[in-house]
């Protein structure tokens, strides 16, 4: 059988984290004005610690269409071609004033939209999704399992050598 961490390594790996996605943040680019109706640029992503040229990009546009605001977004997906979204924005207005930006998930599964508000969608699998459509955990969540589960066996393990 596999050593004592074996088990939790596999369970581990199975899921990827939010932190190994690209991510589009509706707070920062509120905070750069973006959602202005007629809004369009590039947004950059640079790989950790690197500097000079960015190791990917994203075209997008702030379109209205009967009184709803959209965030259009337009890359290329690992060299097989080219993606486009269209993400509804929201607004809510929270007491103690101003407006808060949403994006509504975009992501249909067997026909039935998502839909759901949320501050921010990853990348992964070609299209942009909420963390739950794309069932990614934080890596925090990952840590604290493990010693959790590491703790557990050592308690475990005490408690059979005290047994014997």
């Amino acid at each position: 059988m596999g050593g004592m961490e074996s088990g939790i390594q596999y369970w581990l790996g199975k899921k990827t984290t939010t932190e190994e996605c690209r991510s589009l943040d509706v707070n920062e680019l509120a905070r750069d004005s973006v959602f202005r109706v007629g809004s369009k640029g590039v947004l950059y992503w640079w790989s950790v610690g690197e500097t000079g040229t960015p190791s990917a990009s994203i075209r997008f546009r702030v379109l209205c269409n009967h009184n709803q605001r959209f965030f259009q977004i337009h890359y290329r997906w690992n060299d097989t071609g080219n993606v486009s979204q269209s993400i509804l924005l929201q607004t809510t207005r929270p007491n103690f004033g101003g407006i808060r930006w949403w994006f509504e998930c975009p992501h249909v599964v067997r026909g039935d939209p998502c839909a759901r508000r949320v501050g921010k969608l990853y990348l992964k699998n070609r299209f942009f999704a909420c963390r739950n459509c794309h069932d990614l955990t934080y890596r925090s969540c990952q840590q604290s399992h493990r010693v959790k589960q590491l703790a557990r066996r050592i308690t475990e393990r005490g408690l059979a050598q005290h047994r014997s």
